[in-house]
């Protein structure tokens, strides 16, 4: 400990450069009260650059008189063992906070600050660019491959002015140097110094100025590797913390950083199956303006809650013979693929139906039917969780008249010319799917019953707003 052995007559500040640990041991001369297993990082000239952590313990020593001679002081180094615990703990948070979100970016971000300052004191996440779109990155290995992006960073002191930006950003391209070629192979590189560090990048001074930070004289990277999959690297750097970073350091952040690239490969799996289903949402949907000879119609689709943009719900307006048009407004129960994939199902039904010029109420028995069949096609236990709501309307512009039936929906609203606003008095059925049939009837017992508006002369501008309520949609 200390560089060497220690002499008879050695001064306390040729072992110890640590002006606290000095000053707590001239307290205990001073006192008579003994110290007990103080933990004390300190430092000694011998040498320059290392830092222990030790249990000091120091009793006063005292003549036959009861006068202080001296300290009698234990120091047990406990650097290992403290690293030890420091690193189990860095493990704790890292499997407690990434992970939690599944936003690539906001996983790499909480990467990097669980890193800084517990293993170094700047850091920063590089993904493949198809990684934030939610696709593979390239397999091949090899300059200009990855195409990188920094998508995190942290730093405990402000970003060097001279590094390349934190900022979520295209990197620029990396040329076959041994550092790329060994993280891309799925290695993590330790760098003692930055003279190593050099060697790794080729010597390349063009490298050297965006990816060495001021004072940065230690790096330890790591891939991201998951699934078969190198989706990029994380690069920690110590710049004002003495100590280099080792073995044991490149195999904890190993560790780190394959549950950090388990997360970050989730959220991109997430990523691309919630476009995938977005696309497929929208390309069911009609269009959100029609302009038929009986009536203009303006939809908008605004989810009810944070995240849950993928569902069944639908509105359209489909043209009829006679001048006619159907409004229709609806929402299939749950949220995701499985209610999408309802939703394109009766859409395609009402469509069908509609060119048969059904009564609304009888359109919506039909529709009952089918949704009924669905449930029972569903997947063991999951037949009672296929059901909808909806609202079928018929507008007639040479009689003036809507005629419409509701289904477990609310009722529409009729805006008038002058701004006025009221509710038209329609009794909602039960939902599509309930199927509550007598014994001896065929037809489901909530048939509803039609009701009827009529629109006086002269309101051609009249509005009916047709709503999902906010809870449901």
């Amino acid at each position: 400990m200390f560089g060497g052995t220690l002499v008879v007559d050695s001064q306390l500040r040729e072992i110890i450069s640590d002006p606290d640990a000095a000053a707590a041991l001239r307290q205990v001369l001073v006192t008579g009260i003994p110290m007990i297993d103080r933990r004390q990082r300190v430092r000694t000239p011998r040498v320059p650059g290392k830092e222990w952590c030790l249990s000091l313990s120091a009793f006063r020593l005292e003549d036959a008189k009861e006068r202080p001679t001296g300290l009698a002081t234990l120091f047990t180094d406990i650097t290992e063992q403290q690293r030890s615990s420091y690193h189990l703990d860095l493990r704790h948070a890292a499997a407690t906070r990434v992970g939690r979100s599944l936003d690539v970016l906001r996983t790499a971000q909480d990467l990097v600050d669980v890193l800084v300052p517990a293993l170094g004191d700047l850091a920063w996440v590089s993904l493949a660019e198809a990684v934030l779109r939610g696709d593979e990155p390239p397999k091949l290995a090899g300059p200009g491959q990855w195409h990188l992006r920094r998508a995190a960073a942290a730093s405990v002191e402000p970003w060097p002015p001279l590094l390349w930006p934190p900022e979520l950003g295209d990197e620029p391209s990396m040329p076959d140097v041994p550092v790329l070629r060994r993280v891309q192979h799925g290695e993590t590189v330790v760098a003692p110094d930055r003279a190593a560090f050099m060697a790794m990048i080729d010597f390349d001074s063009h490298l050297a100025a965006f990816l060495i930070p001021e004072h940065g004289h230690s790096l330890v990277a790591a891939p991201l590797f998951a699934r078969g999959l190198v989706l990029g690297a994380v690069v920690v750097w110590r710049t004002s913390r003495p100590e280099p970073f080792d073995q044991a350091d490149a195999e904890l952040l190993t560790e780190i950083a394959t549950r950090g690239a388990l997360s970050v490969d989730n959220a991109r799996r997430y990523t691309r199956e919630h476009r995938e289903a977005v696309v497929l949402q929208q390309r069911l949907l009609p269009r959100a303006a029609t302009d038929t000879p009986a009536a203009e119609t303006t939809g908008f689709y605004r989810p009810a809650g944070k995240g849950a943009d993928i569902s069944g719900d639908w509105f359209e307006a489909i043209p009829l013979p006679s001048l006619r048009v159907a409004l229709i407004i609806g929402d299939v129960t749950g949220h995701g693929l499985p209610a999408t994939a309802t939703m394109g199902r009766l859409r395609a039904a009402i469509h069908t139906l509609a060119d048969l010029e059904m009564e609304p109420d009888e359109l919506l028995t039909h529709v009952d039917d089918l949704v009924q069949q669905l449930g029972n096609e569903a997947p063991q236990g999951q037949q009672d969780t296929v059901g909808a709501t909806c609202l079928y309307v018929v507008y007639d512009p040479v009689t003036g008249r809507c005629t419409m039936a509701s289904a477990g929906h609310p009722p529409p609203i009729v805006v008038r010319p002058d701004g006025t606003v009221r509710d038209i008095d329609v009794t909602p059925g039960p939902p599509l799917g309930v199927g509550a049939c007598p014994s001896r009837s065929p037809r489901p017992m909530w048939r509803p019953d039609p009701s009827s508006l009529s629109t006086p002369t002269g309101w051609s501008n009249t509005e009916i707003t047709i709503s999902l309520p906010e809870s449901s949609n």
